[in-house]
C-alpha cells in the first residue's frame, strides 16, 4: 500500500504496511470482479455488474454519465428527497471543461455559461492591476477547453439531463 504525504508544494510517495481500521464484527469484502486484472476474461469487466454511485453531485453524475455512455448498469443514490436550486458561481477550468465533453454537456454549458475574458487582480487600496490572465479564446488555443463561469444549480440541472432517466433514486441514506 502506498501513502502519499504533501510538504509544502511537494508530495512525496512511501510504501507502508496495511492495517485497515474495522468495526467489531465486520470483515472487508473484496468485489474480484471489478478489481483491476480480475474482470473476467482478458481484464473486461463483467457485463453484469451493477455500479452504485453515492451522490448525485458535480463529482457522482458526471462518473455515471461517463459509465452509462459505455453501456454500464449504473444506478445512482442521493439522500436529499429532491433537487433544489440552490449554490452559487462555479468556476469550470479547461480540464474539467474536456471531462464534460466526453458526456455530451459542453455545448449546453457553454450556452448558459459565461466565458470571461480575463482574471485580474488588484491591489486592495490602491486598484492598481497586480496581474491579467487572459481567458476567453487564450484558454481554448493553449488548454483545448473553455474556461467557463456557471450558476451551480443550473450547472447541476445540466449535469442531471446527462444520465438516463430513472437513474437516480432519492431519499436514500
Amino acid at each position: 500500500m502506498r501513502k502519499t504525504v504533501f510538504r509544502g508544494w511537494r508530495a512525496e510517495t512511501t510504501r507502508v504496511a496495511r492495517s485497515p481500521v474495522r468495526e467489531p464484527g465486520l470483515r472487508p469484502v473484496v468485489n474480484r470482479e471489478a478489481t483491476v486484472g480480475r474482470c473476467g476474461q482478458g481484464g473486461r469487466m463483467n457485463d453484469n455488474l451493477r455500479i452504485a454511485v453515492i451522490g448525485a453531485g458535480l463529482g457522482g453524475l458526471p462518473a455515471a454519465a461517463m459509465l452509462q455512455a459505455r453501456g454500464r448498469n449504473v444506478t445512482i443514490y442521493e439522500q436529499a428527497p429532491e433537487f433544489s436550486r440552490l449554490g452559487a458561481g462555479i468556476n469550470l477550468g479547461p480540464n474539467v471543461m474536456k471531462v464534460l465533453r466526453e458526456i455530451g454537456v459542453e455545448d449546453r454549458l457553454l450556452e448558459i455559461g459565461i466565458e470571461p475574458a480575463a482574471w485580474a487582480n488588484r491591489e486592495w487600496n490602491s486598484g492598481r492591476m497586480q496581474f491579467e490572465f487572459r481567458l476567453k479564446g487564450d484558454s481554448v488555443r493553449k488548454y483545448g477547453a473553455p474556461y467557463l463561469l456557471i450558476h451551480r444549480g443550473d450547472f447541476h440541472a445540466v449535469l442531471t439531463e446527462a444520465v438516463n432517466p430513472g437513474t437516480i433514486r432519492f431519499g436514500k441514506k
